[in-house]
């Protein structure tokens, strides 16, 4: 299961590798313009995933106490192998992929069509 997290990232990578190619170089700037998190930014995203391990593991427990299986990881984040994988591939390269493909291809579009912040009449 872990290396279904890795798979998912790395086949982000090459959709994003594949549409940088394809782009001309005006294309390229466009759907390529995003700048580094800062310190703050990166500390917060960092302590959201170590919240959300541990959201899921109280949260697995309370339901095992009520008498259900919570279906979910099906792995042990004691594997530290397992968290690595998954750290690179669900949490590393997929959000940064996901983030630049849909940044690019949906931040000129929809002020064009009346959905962005310039489009509220007040």
């Amino acid at each position: 299961m872990p290396t279904g997290y890795l798979f998912y990232g790395v086949v982000n990578l090459a959709v994003v590798g594949l549409l940088y190619t394809l782009l001309t170089p005006t294309g390229r700037s466009a759907v390529f313009r995003f700048r580094w998190p800062s310190v703050t930014e990166a500390a917060a995203a960092i302590a959201a995933f170590v919240v959300g391990l541990g959201v899921y593991q109280a949260t697995a427990q309370l339901n095992a106490l009520l008498g259900y299986d919570l279906q979910g990881l099906s792995y042990s984040l004691r594997d530290p192998t397992a968290v690595a994988v998954v750290v690179v591939g669900a949490v590393v390269l997929a959000p940064i992929t996901e983030e630049i493909l849909y940044r690019g291809s949906y931040s000129k579009r929809l002020p064009s069509e009346g959905s962005g912040p310039s489009s509220r009449r007040c």
